[in-house]
């Protein structure tokens, strides 16, 4: 799951790099991902 969140968060962010007027399409994906990554990295 940890993997997965990682190159899910990766692939938004490459994204976004390339087209920055995507940032802000996509960034509550990036926010949900961050937010679900945090609560994976608490529960260990």
């Amino acid at each position: 799951l940890d993997n997965y969140l990682y190159k899910n968060n990766a692939l938004v962010i490459g994204v976004d790099v390339v087209h920055p007027s995507a940032v802000e399409t996509h960034l509550p994906s990036i926010a949900s991902v961050g937010i679900i990554h945090v609560i994976v990295l608490s529960n260990y």
